[in-house]
């Protein structure tokens, strides 16, 4: 009976060593077939992330559009609510709000770019400078300014206004740096254009676009400008672009020392652009100067 139970009990270990050699066999190819699959993961080729700079006014754009599509849907949806005339007349409406959406998003994909490059040829650059990009957004002066500072920085100052730019924050700006392999000579801070958190003469280069306008007074430019000059060194150059005020701004400019401050059309694409944008009523300008050494 002894035997029997000790032949039972032998063939059961030996059943359950099989069936453990079995399962730890099995393991072991499934763990391969996992590491094999991570590595090619690994080695598959990724697409490079492309730099977003954003939609600008996205609250105006997704408006003109509502407004556009009402105007259209009122005019052929309700035929006999208003005369053909009027129908006629909310027809032009709504296309032209869906059209001015549709120069916006130009704009925010093409025309930014242009006129970025625009103000960027406007400084003859050494590649050791000093910049600051006021109301840098996202990073599109800011970054496109590291690029051609190699041996210098690029120091970007924004108030972050959620509405100016879809996604607009620091962290968007600093990761667009790191997409362009600038980020260890871009550092942004927040601050208001009309008091700048720098030591006088701190920045060899200063720029800036679209800013100007959305300051509510005289006073409040005149502190701008004032604000670029004193942060700029003897010899330092600034640049900016807008579509308003920039008459005023070359005025203070030059009632403050820089004698060379002028401003310039921007021609091409993206004055076009800017031009059907505003309904032909502002055109954007190029504001150059040098402080006096």
């Amino acid at each position: 009976m002894t035997g029997g139970i000790e032949s039972a009990t032998s063939v059961f270990a030996c059943r359950l060593r099989l069936e453990c050699h079995v399962n730890v066999s099995r393991h072991r190819e499934n763990q391969g077939d996992f590491e094999a699959l991570a590595d090619r993961h690994r080695r598959k080729p990724t697409m490079k992330k492309v730099a977003d700079y954003g939609i600008d006014s996205p609250f105006m754009v997704i408006s003109e559009v509502v407004l556009g599509v009402l105007f259209l849907a009122i005019s052929f949806l309700l035929p006999h609510a208003f005369p053909v005339y009027i129908r006629w007349v909310g027809v032009a409406i709504g296309i032209g709000f869906i059209a001015m959406a549709a120069c916006m998003l130009l704009y925010s994909t093409y025309g930014k770019l242009a006129v970025r490059n625009t103000i960027l040829d406007s400084i003859s650059w050494k590649g050791d400078e000093r910049v600051l990009d006021i109301g840098c957004g996202r990073g599109l002066l800011l970054v496109a300014a590291a690029k051609h500072v190699p041996d210098g920085s690029a120091v970007g100052v924004d108030v972050w206004n959620r509405g100016a730019i879809m996604g607009n924050s620091a962290s968007a700006a600093l990761e667009t740096a790191a997409l362009e392999g600038v980020a260890s000579r871009v550092r942004v801070e927040e601050g208001d254009a009309r008091q700048l958190p720098f030591l006088a003469g701190s920045f060899d280069v200063v720029l800036s676009n679209f800013v100007v306008h959305d300051l509510n007074t005289a006073h409040d430019r005149e502190q701008m400008m004032s604000e670029a000059l004193r942060i700029l060194r003897p010899g330092g150059h600034l640049a900016f672009v807008d579509f308003m005020f920039t008459d005023h701004c070359v005025e203070i400019l030059r009632r403050q020392g820089m004698n060379d401050a002028r401003r310039t059309r921007i021609a091409g694409f993206s004055s076009w652009l800017g031009t059907v944008l505003m309904l032909s009523t502002f055109q954007m300008y190029l504001v150059t100067g040098s402080k006096e050494a």
